[in-house]
């Protein structure tokens, strides 16, 4: 069997999206270690988030901004944080909206080489 593009491709593009998933953690956590330290009042209005229960819910902010309810990662997606004049929180932001950008960069190039590799199939 001859080794195609994916068979080394795959590989990497995982070991690139677990690296960009810890990233996204870290940044994270250091945007609710930033808001439970320098804005506690906002910290609790969010429901007193923590970095991996909002990794975990961000699939239900669709939910919440239907009934106008609000999560850590629904603020920072939606910019809300820039009302802060944070630079600590703004810069934590925009890494992580760039790793979610690497990471759909990595799907979408993997998906192509393995749809350019079996197109004659």
């Amino acid at each position: 069997m001859p080794i195609g593009p994916t068979s080394v491709l795959l590989p990497t593009a995982l070991v690139l999206l677990i690296a960009f998933f810890l990233g996204n953690f870290v940044a994270l956590r250091r945007v609710v270690d930033r808001l439970k330290s320098e804005h506690r009042s906002l910290w609790i209005k969010l429901g007193s988030p923590e970095a991996f229960t909002s990794l975990m819910s961000s699939r239900s902010d669709l939910y919440m901004q239907a009934f106008n309810g609000t999560s850590l990662t629904l603020w920072l997606s939606s910019g809300d944080y820039r009302e802060l004049n944070d630079p600590v929180i703004e810069k934590l932001a925009e890494r992580m909206k760039l790793i979610r950008r690497g990471a759909v960069v990595i799907v979408v190039a993997l998906l192509s080489a393995v749809a350019w590799e079996h197109r004659n199939d």
